[in-house]
């Protein structure tokens, strides 16, 4: 099966004033994770954007679990997991059913993609032949879907993993905002210890501002679905030199070191990396070759 038969990415699933509106949400949400449980009332706008969203593709699944991110950081590869159940009882990851990330508000300066890694579930994975990397470019109003137990990252600097080193602090000025809504969906049982928001919350019921709007998600029929676009390099580029950062411990890496290195052609994946608008497939090699 084709990497691009795994992968949905939609433009067009919110305005601009909708998305204002749920970027204010969450951007006062805080950096926990948060359960929604659906049959439940949703309790604020965002919440009602993600019924809506799953509402949209027929999913039914009975559990989300959401958390909100406004700052480009770089964000090592990894699968999302039931993080306390894989701490309490190591080696034992259970995957969400389908990983999601709903672009906001996307400063002009950001060139920060989505990077998922089909059919990888962590980075011993990695060490593979017919190896590629996906890239998502960060755009308001997208949506990203992929297989939840999927190893994805965030590069800052956009071409980190070319890079020898990296010096200089990050900034996080308005022009380099990255407003996400990222939800993960989970069956049969929720992840352990996330609890949904609380009456006591000051976030939890929905404000005057956030019923402004009740429909903040357009229908399916408006989305505008994309294509993942394969670029292959020419046979007579060299190889470049690259490796992926892993989060987590060796254990959660499935592999004995921080990074795994990797070749691709250096010029085709700083041009996939740098994309504003174009998803892409592009191979990785194990080894240094012709390609």
């Amino acid at each position: 099966m084709a990497p691009s038969s795994k992968i949905y990415v939609w433009d067009n699933v919110m305005d601009a004033p909708s998305r204002s509106v749920v970027h204010h949400v969450a951007a006062g949400s805080g950096l926990g994770h948060t359960l929604m449980i659906r049959k439940n009332k949703a309790r604020t706008t965002l919440e009602v954007a993600l019924e809506q969203i799953l509402r949209e593709l027929n999913d039914t699944s009975p559990f989300v679990e959401y958390w909100c991110r406004q700052e480009w950081r770089h964000i090592e590869a990894h699968a999302d997991v039931d993080e306390y159940r894989a701490k309490t009882n190591p080696g034992d990851f259970r995957y969400p059913t389908h990983g999601h990330v709903l672009y906001l508000r996307i400063g002009p300066q950001v060139r920060g993609p989505t990077c998922l890694f089909p059919d990888c579930t962590n980075g011993g994975d990695l060490v593979r032949d017919n190896l590629s990397v996906l890239t998502v470019p960060a755009v308001g109003g997208r949506l990203l879907r992929f297989p939840g137990e999927w190893l994805h990252a965030v590069p800052r600097p956009t071409d980190l993993w070319m890079l020898p080193f990296v010096q200089g602090s990050p900034d996080f000025s308005e022009d380099y905002v990255r407003s996400v809504v990222l939800f993960n969906t989970w069956n049969e049982t929720p992840p352990m210890r996330v609890l949904p928001l609380q009456d006591d919350d000051g976030s939890s019921c929905a404000s005057e501002q956030d019923n402004q709007n009740k429909d903040p998600v357009n229908k399916f029929t408006l989305w505008e679905t994309r294509q993942i676009m394969e670029k292959h390099p020419s046979s007579m580029i060299l190889a470049e030199r690259t490796k992926i950062w892993l989060l987590g411990d060796q254990m959660r890496r499935n592999h004995p070191m921080r990074t795994v290195p990797v070749y691709s052609n250096g010029d085709i994946l700083r041009e996939a990396l740098y994309a504003e608008n174009e998803p892409r497939s592009t191979p990785l090699s194990q080894i240094a070759m012709d390609f």
